[in-house]
Protein backbone atom coordinates (compact mmCIF):
# COMPACT_ATOMS: atom_id res chain seq x y z
CA UNK A 1 0.00 0.00 0.00
CA UNK A 2 1.63 3.58 -0.79
CA UNK A 3 0.63 7.03 0.34
CA UNK A 4 -0.57 8.57 3.45
CA UNK A 5 -2.74 7.62 5.72
CA UNK A 6 -5.11 10.14 7.26
CA UNK A 7 -7.31 10.35 10.52
CA UNK A 8 -9.03 13.67 10.20
CA UNK A 9 -10.11 14.72 13.91
CA UNK A 10 -13.63 16.71 14.37
CA UNK A 11 -13.47 18.82 17.44
CA UNK A 12 -16.00 18.10 20.00
CA UNK A 13 -18.75 20.91 19.75
CA UNK A 14 -17.60 22.30 16.93
CA UNK A 15 -17.93 20.55 13.83
CA UNK A 16 -16.48 21.73 10.37
CA UNK A 17 -17.65 24.47 8.29
CA UNK A 18 -20.21 21.79 6.44
CA UNK A 19 -21.25 20.38 9.61
CA UNK A 20 -21.16 22.83 12.88
CA UNK A 21 -22.11 20.42 15.78
CA UNK A 22 -21.90 17.00 14.99
CA UNK A 23 -19.82 15.98 17.31
CA UNK A 24 -21.22 17.65 20.31
CA UNK A 25 -19.64 18.25 23.66
CA UNK A 26 -22.00 16.39 26.05
CA UNK A 27 -19.70 16.83 29.30
CA UNK A 28 -22.14 17.87 31.66
CA UNK A 29 -19.68 20.97 32.82
CA UNK A 30 -19.08 22.09 29.66
CA UNK A 31 -21.00 24.90 29.74
CA UNK A 32 -19.04 28.58 29.65
CA UNK A 33 -19.63 31.47 31.52
CA UNK A 34 -19.15 33.51 28.27
CA UNK A 35 -20.05 32.46 24.71
CA UNK A 36 -17.02 30.57 23.25
CA UNK A 37 -15.02 27.92 24.18
CA UNK A 38 -12.12 28.60 25.84
CA UNK A 39 -14.04 28.96 29.40
CA UNK A 40 -16.00 25.89 29.11
CA UNK A 41 -14.80 24.55 32.95
CA UNK A 42 -11.63 27.09 33.15
CA UNK A 43 -11.09 26.66 36.56
CA UNK A 44 -9.51 23.49 36.53
CA UNK A 45 -7.37 21.42 34.94
CA UNK A 46 -9.96 18.40 35.35
CA UNK A 47 -12.61 20.15 34.09
CA UNK A 48 -11.12 22.20 31.00
CA UNK A 49 -13.25 22.23 27.59
CA UNK A 50 -9.59 21.60 26.12
CA UNK A 51 -8.30 18.96 28.47
CA UNK A 52 -11.27 16.45 26.79
CA UNK A 53 -9.97 17.67 22.73
CA UNK A 54 -6.44 16.76 23.97
CA UNK A 55 -7.69 12.90 25.01
CA UNK A 56 -9.75 13.32 21.63
CA UNK A 57 -6.63 13.69 19.78
CA UNK A 58 -4.42 11.34 21.77
CA UNK A 59 -7.37 8.74 21.31
CA UNK A 60 -6.86 9.42 17.37
CA UNK A 61 -3.10 8.71 17.51
CA UNK A 62 -3.80 5.43 19.51
CA UNK A 63 -6.68 4.36 17.04
CA UNK A 64 -4.07 4.88 14.42
CA UNK A 65 -1.33 3.23 15.64
CA UNK A 66 -3.92 0.26 15.94
CA UNK A 67 -5.26 0.23 12.18
CA UNK A 68 -3.54 -2.85 10.46
CA UNK A 69 -2.50 -0.60 7.51
CA UNK A 70 -0.33 1.68 9.34
CA UNK A 71 3.00 1.76 10.68
CA UNK A 72 2.61 3.06 14.00
CA UNK A 73 6.53 4.39 14.20
CA UNK A 74 5.91 6.51 11.49
CA UNK A 75 2.66 8.53 12.81
CA UNK A 76 2.51 12.02 12.39
CA UNK A 77 0.60 14.58 14.02
CA UNK A 78 -0.74 18.04 12.04
CA UNK A 79 -2.58 20.94 13.08
CA UNK A 80 -3.72 24.92 12.03
CA UNK A 81 -4.32 27.12 14.37
CA UNK A 82 -6.53 24.83 16.61
CA UNK A 83 -5.19 22.38 15.39
CA UNK A 84 -1.43 23.41 15.61
CA UNK A 85 -2.13 24.44 19.73
CA UNK A 86 -3.91 20.34 20.05
CA UNK A 87 -0.95 18.87 17.82
CA UNK A 88 1.28 20.23 19.85
CA UNK A 89 0.10 18.96 23.58
CA UNK A 90 -0.18 15.58 21.90
CA UNK A 91 3.00 15.85 20.94
CA UNK A 92 3.65 16.38 24.47
CA UNK A 93 1.22 13.33 25.55
CA UNK A 94 2.10 10.87 23.23
CA UNK A 95 5.70 9.31 23.21
CA UNK A 96 7.15 8.19 20.18
CA UNK A 97 5.37 9.81 17.71
CA UNK A 98 7.70 10.77 14.44
CA UNK A 99 7.40 14.08 14.24
CA UNK A 100 4.90 17.35 14.75
CA UNK A 101 3.78 19.78 12.48
CA UNK A 102 2.32 22.56 13.83
CA UNK A 103 1.31 25.40 11.86
CA UNK A 104 0.64 28.81 13.52
CA UNK A 105 -0.35 27.39 16.78
CA UNK A 106 -2.99 28.62 18.65
CA UNK A 107 -3.34 28.02 22.74
CA UNK A 108 0.30 29.17 23.04
CA UNK A 109 1.08 31.52 25.88
CA UNK A 110 -2.93 32.33 26.57
CA UNK A 111 -2.39 35.31 29.48
CA UNK A 112 -0.60 37.36 27.03
CA UNK A 113 -2.73 36.78 24.11
CA UNK A 114 -5.57 37.06 26.84
CA UNK A 115 -4.24 40.35 27.90
CA UNK A 116 -3.33 41.92 23.91
CA UNK A 117 -6.29 40.50 21.64
CA UNK A 118 -8.52 42.42 20.38
CA UNK A 119 -10.90 39.46 19.25
CA UNK A 120 -12.15 35.95 19.75
CA UNK A 121 -11.21 33.97 20.57
CA UNK A 122 -8.72 35.15 23.35
CA UNK A 123 -11.30 37.57 24.27
CA UNK A 124 -13.35 35.17 25.69
CA UNK A 125 -11.01 35.02 28.66
CA UNK A 126 -10.47 38.66 29.22
CA UNK A 127 -14.98 38.43 29.37
CA UNK A 128 -14.67 35.73 31.73
CA UNK A 129 -12.59 37.45 33.91
CA UNK A 130 -14.18 40.59 33.80
CA UNK A 131 -17.53 38.92 35.29
CA UNK A 132 -15.08 37.24 38.01
CA UNK A 133 -11.98 39.66 38.82
CA UNK A 134 -11.30 37.12 41.60
CA UNK A 135 -10.55 34.25 39.87
CA UNK A 136 -7.63 35.45 38.04
CA UNK A 137 -5.03 32.65 39.21
CA UNK A 138 -7.35 29.54 38.70
CA UNK A 139 -7.92 30.71 35.21
CA UNK A 140 -3.95 31.09 33.97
Amino acid sequence: CAGYAHLVMDTRGQGWSSATGDTPDTDPGSAGAVPGFLTRGVESPGTHYYRRVFTDAVRCVQAMREHPEVDPARIVVTGVSQGGGIALAVAGLVPGLAGVMPDVPFLCNIPRAARIAATPPYTEIAAYLRLHRDRVEPVF
